[in-house]
């Protein structure tokens, strides 16, 4: 297996002065394993410089985290890898979800107290909530029968090169991108960011989305649905691109980090705002951690690789570090979440007609 890095600095995200290092002493008097902690001190990345709350008596001392498998939820591995949540006092079990869009039901139900997922699959969601549709537990809801009352309460990732593109296997007759017409194209949900982001690359080179077959395929099963033909080109996202292209010899046919979704807001972490409203302080150990999380992913490659070599990979993936050594990351935001970045995802939302008009504010805090 070659390891092949990415040429080009641009395609990393810099290394900042701040370091693990940096964060473990802010954590120094932190009290791990106990209910109740403070710290003082902050944290610098993406986004400015944050103050960390002081954290009291913790309402719930073990909560589920549901996350997508990529990249995007490195930070919210780093938390976990490092400790982090321990240190508040917080038994934090991540729930690999195969889309925020088949997971976020469970969220409004309550059977995970957090989950990580894709913004598009909130919006639908909170849309869904206040039309009065109510979260039930069905295995493989559409985009209309997702609901949640959506608490965002941070940033997850921006998208960065690489990260996400098309692919197709070796040999393959789609060469351009006017040979996407009247192919089957695979994405991990309809309807939610993989859609979007293929639907506006797709209209900025003049092919209508309606012109194109989308077919659901949850990612770990992409590259081998791709192999038997039952797609034509495959959307990936890191890690599962490193790991198609190094066992698969897959191509990329183009990154979709250009034109209109450059440096597009990909995931979020949610609650409902039920939840966090009852759960201050639990929601405030959650979110200082996490925070540090952030920063390390951002600043500390090793860390991100072997976090996200140990929480991202599917079970029996052979050699997880292997891959997350040439893989990309991406930009991991601090601090409030940015309602102007996140409004270009409701009003591209808005532009293929997924949704009316809508104001993400109303989603953020509890």
């Amino acid at each position: 297996m070659a390891l092949r890095r990415p040429a080009g600095s641009g395609l990393r995200v810099p290394v900042l002065l701040a370091t693990a290092s940096a964060v473990a002493l802010l954590m120094a008097g932190c009290t791990s394993g106990s209910s109740s902690s403070t710290v003082s001190g902050s944290v610098s990345g993406i986004g400015g410089a944050v103050t960390l709350r002081q954290v009291g008596h913790l309402e719930q001392n073990t909560i589920t985290v549901g996350a997508v498998p990529t990249t995007d939820s490195t930070g919210l591995y780093v938390a976990e890898y490092e400790g982090l949540f321990a240190k508040y006092g917080l038994r934090v079990n991540i729930k690999p979800e195969t889309s925020a869009e088949t997971a976020v039901n469970s969220l409004g139900l309550n059977q995970i107290q957090i989950l990580t997922g894709n913004y598009v699959s909130f919006i639908e969601a909170q849309i869904n909530w206040d039309k009065g549709v109510r979260p039930t537990a069905i295995a493989n809801p559409t985009d209309a029968q997702i609901a949640a009352d959506v608490d965002l309460f941070a940033e997850a990732s921006i998208e960065q090169p690489g990260f996400v593109g098309l692919f197709t296997l070796p040999g393959s007759k789609i060469t351009t991108i006017a040979d996407l017409k009247g192919k089957t194209i695979g994405i991990n949900a309809p309807n939610n960011v993989a859609y979007l982001l293929t639907a506006a690359f797709l209209e900025a080179n003049d092919i209508t989305p309606g012109s194109v077959r989308f077919v659901s395929v949850p990612f770990p099963l992409m590259q081998g649905a791709l192999a038997s033909h039952k797609v034509d080109v495959a959307f990936l996202a890191e890690p599962f691109i490193s790991i198609a292209e190094e066992t698969g010899g897959v191509t990329m046919l183009t990154n979709l980090d250009e034109g209109a979704t450059t440096g597009m807001p990909i995931q979020g972490y949610a609650a409902t705002k039920a939840y966090a409203r009852s759960h201050p302080n639990t929601m405030a150990a959650f979110e200082n951690a996490l925070e540090q999380g952030q920063e390390i992913a951002t600043n500390d490659r090793h860390l991100a690789e072997a976090a996200t070599a140990k929480y991202a990979f599917p079970p029996g993936t052979p050699s997880p570090a292997l891959f997350t050594a040439i893989m990309q990351f991406e930009q991991y935001p601090l601090g409030n979440v940015d309602v102007a970045r996140l409004q270009r995802v409701a009003t591209l939302m808005n532009s293929f007609q997924l949704i009316k008009q809508f104001n993400v504010g109303k989603m953020l805090g509890g």
